[in-house]
């Protein structure tokens, strides 16, 4: 089973995130769920990683099936499949 961690605003990230939400993974599905159109680079700025360890961690999830791309990089979101 999937467990999300959410911040309280849905564009205001906390600084720190909880101890519950210790893995990179998590944090990349939580953002995208909150934010679709997240980019690449904006998930690397709030979680303070590189923007090729994100690019790691997302291609990670897509083949899991965990999430997908909607649409090109450009004008595209983000889509979380919970199965």
């Amino acid at each position: 089973m999937l467990h999300l961690v959410f911040p309280l605003s849905p564009y205001h990230y906390p600084e720190k995130w909880p101890d519950n939400a210790q893995k990179s993974s998590q944090k990349i599905i939580s953002l995208m769920t909150i934010n679709p159109q997240i980019t690449t680079q904006e998930i690397a700025d709030e979680l303070g990683v590189s923007r090729r360890a994100i690019t790691k961690q997302i291609t990670n999830l897509r083949e899991q099936g965990i999430i997908r791309r909607v649409g090109p990089d450009k004008g595209g979101h983000w889509e979380v499949i919970i199965t």
